[in-house]
């Protein structure tokens, strides 16, 4: 009895290397390739020109891999000093707007001052 479970073992795993075996080594079903339609991409949206800001100073941030710029806006003069970090994972950009979106990373944090009043806007003190 013993040995002819062990015989009828031994055709089953046969017969499951041999089908595996031959699934492995056969063609795949030869198929005629299906006609692919491809719409063009759509243009990216152009984004406004808007005005830049200037970097005037760049420092290290007090934790790792973080940075302060100073920033000065070259209409009105204010100064911005902004804490962010050196890199920032966000998302491809969406075909459908052309920006990136950020997720709920903390980009940053800005603070900012108005230009200091220059001596031609300044009165000078009335002495009596």
């Amino acid at each position: 009895m013993k040995a002819r479970l062990q015989l009828i073992a031994a055709l089953l795993f046969a017969a499951i290397v041999g089908a595996g075996a031959a699934w492995y080594f056969s063609k795949p079903a030869e198929r005629p390739p299906s006609p692919t339609v491809t719409a063009p991409p759509a243009p990216m949206p152009v984004h406004p020109a808007l005005p830049r800001m200037q970097v005037i100073a760049q420092f290290g941030g007090p934790l790792q891999d973080t940075l302060i710029q100073r920033l000065r806006d070259p209409i009105d003069g204010t100064n911005c000093y902004v804490y962010l970090p050196i890199a920032v994972h966000h998302a491809p950009p969406n075909p459908a707007t052309g920006y990136v979106e950020y997720g709920a990373n903390t980009v940053g944090s800005i603070s900012c001052f108005a230009a200091p009043a220059r001596a031609s806007q300044t009165q000078a003190p009335i002495t009596r």
